[in-house]
């Protein structure tokens, strides 16, 4: 985390990947977790890496690693130095943007709940959320009409 900004960070946490990737200057330790993603193309490469579909397919961050194949090996490296790309398709615009606690952090005083994770509200590929505040319809996207 002490890196350049757009270096992969990733560890292993109970036997699965992590990825993140660093956000700020040298020596200032921030960045992002990617604890969850939709996916929208090449489902049959990582149903092949994990045998499951729908959003059970990608919606941790084990269950992201693993359905994208990604070990340890990228750690440290640049973004471009490695086969991940990160994009913005402007079809894809949340109908709400979200801010929750982090998950599974605990007794870390006003930490615990500091408002530094963020959703596409509805959205059934995030982890961690509650079957009633699924969007089945949109799955939490505007509507491109």
């Amino acid at each position: 985390m002490f890196a350049a900004p757009g270096t992969v960070f990733t560890y292993q946490m109970h036997r699965q990947t992590l990825l993140n990737f660093v956000t700020q200057a040298v020596g200032d330790p921030q960045g992002i977790l990617i604890r969850a993603v939709q996916p929208i193309e090449g489902l049959s490469a990582m149903t092949q890496n994990r045998p499951k579909t729908g959003p059970a397919l990608t919606n941790g961050p084990g269950k992201l690693t693993q359905a994208l194949g990604l070990t340890m090996v990228l750690n440290g490296r640049l973004l471009p130095e490695t086969p991940l790309t990160l994009s913005w398709d402007p079809i894809f615009q949340p109908r709400e943007v979200q801010t929750t606690s982090r998950i599974g952090i605990a007794n870390k005083g006003s930490w615990t709940a500091a408002p530094l994770r963020f959703l596409v509200a509805g959205n059934p590929f995030v982890s961690k959320q509650l079957k009633r505040d699924i969007d089945l319809d949109r799955y939490g996207w505007r509507s491109n009409n």
